[in-house]
């Protein structure tokens, strides 16, 4: 991450003749510039002289102010579009804030074409606002992005638009958030399509690490005045989503409080999930139901890869699942803690029997939930329909009656940085020691041991794993191969349209192994530290029986 520079001794003229000479062109050739910005016209002017000289330039922002005005019309974007590589450097997410006065019309802060390179580091994006039009792109209510965008140590708040209500990442465009915070940001209302509470991933690539979820939401139909939309926190509709280290807490939409997957591969590795609802299922996660949009194009059926997390506490409406809930799709959860979730009526009465892992859909394709390896989940009555990858065979740890709560009270190490909240194994857990890979260190960073714990964090107790009474433990056969679906040639007019059995993933999404392939980041795979991502190598660490590959 690059640090905002501090001008020292220097007078402000100084600084500006060390910027002249930065800029300056010899033998026909222009260098890189570092600028300072204190005001929104000097932003302005400053990203408009980075685009024009084609270099990797940076922006210093001296001070937080708020935004009086768009600048890009046509696109109700506050500043110019991004064109080329800029970072901009605020001072901290609590001295530098970037502010939509709630009284001014509707924009956005930053938009990123295709050819942009933007990174924006420790500040404060809050107050952007979009709402539905025909004629515009009104996604993203903070940053919409084409091209690459990296966030490091800043705040999203209250942002809205129609999809995506902080961030949305489209068309091939490249994410990466490391240790931010995204808190009540939300959609508005668009056909009911409002999904992504904080993040749209629309057909790129994204990984988020490190970093908090709160108080995220999706839209409120006008019409029925319910919640309709999805991914309270994240949509996932098209592309490839690793999650690591992070956590997601309070956010809420119409099926899958915290994140929606539709037809792309998510992969959520470290994560805490709690008091997330999804009012219809999918408490936590939700693999999204087969249905054609207006273009035609399938959505839904994709891959979800759960590893070393806990989902506790979260809540789902009266078609269950309260961790987690497949209406298409395969879902692979391993070395995972699912506890204390709950399903209920609009009564407040309980949904006996799918709580937990996911109520699997009763419909001609339905969705899958495989265990593989070993998990805590504290109701084994969703496990009635749910089978281990051929040649496997899953051991799942449950809940007798009378015994331990098994998890401790949500603690936070620090409750300024992001992704740390996390829950802690009771001493009597049936977790402790049960986990099957030990070679990634956990959510807090934290080596795990040899005989490693279930869930996102270790609580580093020394010793072999404790034996388990066989009245907590379901041995499931491993008898389900991965099946191909052809995409159908059917088109299709309305989004609710339901698919037909062959109609299915998009490129092969089932069984794709790959993340993110070929990008990199200014931070390392593991926490902290600087160093070349690859999301690859996570992928690598997990064992190989647990990457499911087509048929």
């Amino acid at each position: 991450m690059r640090h905002p520079i501090n001008a020292g001794p220097f007078t402000k003229r100084a600084l500006s003749a060390l910027i002249c000479l930065s800029t300056a062109t010899l033998a026909g050739q222009t260098h890189a510039a570092l600028f300072q910005a204190s005001s929104m016209a000097e932003l302005k002017d400053a990203i408009e002289q980075a685009n024009s000289n084609n270099e990797a330039d940076t922006i210093n922002l001296l001070s937080g102010f708020k935004i009086t005005a768009a600048d890009n019309v046509e696109s109700n974007t506050a500043f110019p579009a991004i064109t080329s590589s800029i970072t901009i450097d605020g001072q901290g997410s609590d001295k530098t804030i970037v502010e939509r006065d709630e009284t001014d019309a509707e924009y956005r802060f930053f938009l990123v074409t295709k050819d942009g390179d933007l990174t924006l580091n420790a500040m404060t994006l809050q107050g952007g606002f979009l709402e539905h039009s025909q004629t515009q792109d009104n996604t993203g209510g903070a940053v919409n992005s084409r091209g690459k965008l990296t966030v490091n140590d800043a705040v999203f708040n209250n942002n809205k638009a129609d999809a995506g209500g902080a961030i949305a990442n489209l068309s091939g465009g490249l994410l990466f958030v490391y240790d931010s915070t995204f808190n009540k940001n939300q959609t508005t209302w668009h056909y009911s399509e409002g999904d992504g509470g904080a993040i749209l991933n629309e057909d790129g690539d994204a990984v988020i690490e490190r970093s908090t979820f709160t108080e995220n939401s999706t839209s409120v139909s006008p019409q029925t005045g319910k919640r309709e939309s999805d991914g309270g926190a994240i949509e996932n509709s098209i592309g490839q989503m690793l999650v690591k280290d992070s956590v997601f807490i309070g956010n809420i939409s119409y099926c899958g409080g915290a994140i929606e997957n539709a037809i792309g591969k998510l992969t959520v590795i470290n994560s805490t999930f709690k008091d997330n609802v999804g009012l219809l299922h999918a408490g936590a996660i939700y693999g999204s139901e087969k249905r054609l949009r207006s273009d035609s194009s399938d959505f839904g059926d994709g891959l979800i890869e759960i590893y070393n997390s806990t989902i506790s506490e979260n809540e789902a409406g009266k078609e269950g699942g309260g961790a987690v809930f497949m209406d298409a799709g395969l879902a692979i959860i391993s070395n995972s803690v699912l506890a204390n979730n709950t399903a209920k009526f609009t009564d407040g009465s309980d949904v006996t029997g799918r709580q937990d892992c996911g109520f699997i859909n009763s419909g001609e394709t339905p969705g899958l939930v495989i265990v593989s390896g070993t998990n805590l989940i504290t109701d084994a009555a969703c496990l009635d329909k749910t089978a281990a990858p051929k040649d496997e065979t899953s051991i799942v740890i449950t809940k007798a009656a009378g015994s331990t709560a098994d998890i401790s009270a949500l603690q936070w190490v620090s409750d300024t940085d992001a992704g740390q909240a996390h829950y802690a194994l009771s001493a009597a857990s049936l977790a402790l020691g049960q986990g099957t890979a030990c070679d990634m260190a956990d959510q807090l960073g934290e080596d795990r041991t040899a005989n490693c714990d279930l869930g996102a964090v270790e609580n580093q107790k020394d010793g072999d794993a404790g034996t388990i009474p066989d009245e907590n433990i379901i041995n499931i056969a491993g008898n389900y191969e991965v099946p191909v679906y052809e995409r159908s040639t059917d088109s299709g007019s309305d989004d609710d349209t339901s698919a037909t059995d062959d109609q299915a993933s998009s490129n092969g999404a089932i069984g794709a192994t790959s993340v993110v392939a070929g990008t990199e980041s200014n931070m390392a795979a593991d926490s902290g530290g600087g160093g070349v991502f690859n999301p690859l190598l996570l992928l690598m660490a997990i064992p190989p029986l647990l990457r499911i590959r087509q048929k």
